[in-house]
């Protein structure tokens, strides 16, 4: 299931006419026949089905597939040691690739899936990797330097290397794919 979930993201990834894009098709692609190890953790998402709803034909059947191989996936709240209070435990979050997902990274990259529920919002803040969010469903507010702008379902936002950025939802939660590249470490992630 987390396979064809991977594929359909795939298929959306390969719209998006963006480098870190075309970054992440290779990355899923060189992932495509590695089976993920790791025991299933229950999403901490409240109503996860509600994606079906909020996607766009575009992005539907990744909605679908990620309903589908949801079960199946380490699902985490964003880490309270790490994170300001008042948001992680409205967030959840799947590292697939990368030094903590299910399937070890080729290169230096993470990627993965990021909820964020309603009226929420995670704050300003800046790392040093460049970071590739694709909404698959649902709308969020994304800030990135001093530029805010709307991405519903279908849409993208990437952030160059120690850019500051934020989320903010408001009536509808977001559900993201996301991905980092260059150093991926969270030694530099700063709120």
């Amino acid at each position: 299931m987390i396979s064809c979930f991977l594929h359909e993201v795939r298929t959306v990834l390969a719209t998006i006419d963006e480098p870190m894009a075309r970054e992440f098709v290779g990355l899923l692609d060189r992932a495509a026949d590695i089976t993920p190890a790791g025991d299933p953790t229950p999403c901490p998402f409240p109503d996860l089905e509600r994606a079906a709803g909020m996607a766009s034909a575009a992005t539907q059947p990744s909605i679908d597939a990620l309903l589908a191989a949801a079960p199946e996936m380490p699902w985490r709240r964003p880490d309270p040691a790490v994170v300001p209070p008042g948001w992680a435990h409205r967030a959840a979050t799947v590292e697939v690739i990368g030094p903590d997902g299910a399937i070890p990274p080729a290169t230096n990259e993470r990627f993965g899936i990021f909820l964020l529920d309603t009226e929420c919002n995670y704050p300003d803040h800046w790392h040093d990797a460049e970071e590739l969010y694709v909404v698959l469903a649902g709308s969020g507010d994304w800030t990135v330097g001093e530029a805010t702008r709307t991405l519903r379902s279908g849409d993208h936002s990437r952030t160059p290397s120690q850019a500051h950025h934020a989320i903010r939802t408001s009536d509808q939660p977001v559900f993201t794919v996301y991905g980092w590249s260059g150093d991926t470490s969270y030694d530099n992630y700063r709120f």
